[in-house]
């Protein structure tokens, strides 16, 4: 049975997206940051892959999952991912891609073998359900989101830093509209939401993640929102913009 924790104007699920999502009302927008692949996070970065016990990356290898977003969505859907991964969901969804982001992580960790370089920006990838009449509030700039890692703030081993995230809630979305996370993780996006006056709906399948989710994000309604503060930031240039 799916666990359903509702806090101010946040709805999280923990469960497995893929049969959660189907039985979701339609949504404004979809931010989300899912498992890249198998290497990525359990040969490449992140160790013994503990942290991924629950995860299934057959649909997530073949990118099955971005049919499911797609489906439940209205308008702008924005997929973190590698670069090399860019290219393929272009591929498979050319009526809905429109463009490659990139997360510039500024201060990435170093490549520790030391014989080639560093990773030094991850993918986004920006799709739209119907691909016309799109809007966003960035006007004519980049997409390119420069970013420190908060290397020390992390409860989830591949978590993106708050200013990241309020800089992607800002741009894409608009207040009091619906953003979905099927892949919630520690909550970042929804804390996001909730510091911007979004409506967040969040899924997470590990229940250590999704409680830690619950609780940052319980952490900002009880603190009051701080959409005023993170708005004038934003104008004045004090978070990554694109």
């Amino acid at each position: 049975m799916t666990d359903i924790v509702k806090i101010g104007d946040a709805t999280l699920y923990h469960g497995d997206c893929m049969e959660i999502l189907p039985a979701l009302p339609k949504t404004d927008v979809v931010v989300t940051d899912p498992p890249y692949d198998k290497f990525t996070h359990i040969g490449g970065r992140f160790g013994s892959g503990d942290e991924f016990g629950n995860v299934d990356f057959g649909h997530l290898e073949d990118l099955s999952y971005i049919h499911g977003f797609m489906d439940v969505c209205e308008s702008w859907v924005v997929i973190f991912c590698t670069m090399e991964t860019l290219g393929k969901i272009q591929n498979l969804f050319i009526n809905n891609y429109v463009r490659g982001m990139v997360w510039d992580r500024i201060n990435p960790s170093p490549q520790l073998s030391g014989d080639r370089p560093a990773q030094a920006v991850e993918g986004i990838a920006l799709l739209h359900t119907v691909k016309k009449n799109m809007k966003w509030n960035g006007g004519g700039k980049a997409g390119i989101y420069r970013c420190s890692v908060e290397f020390n703030k992390k409860q989830h081993p591949t978590q993106k830093p708050e200013k990241l995230m309020n800089a992607l809630i800002n741009d894409f979305t608009n207040v009091n509209q619906s953003i979905l996370d099927p892949f919630m993780g520690s909550g970042t996006t929804g804390v996001a939401c909730a510091n911007l006056g979004r409506k967040f709906v969040g899924i997470e399948i590990e229940r250590k993640y999704f409680d830690i989710a619950c609780e940052r994000i319980d952490a900002v309604y009880s603190q009051g929102r701080l959409f005023d503060d993170i708005t004038q930031d934003i104008e004045q240039g004090n978070l990554p913009i694109g």
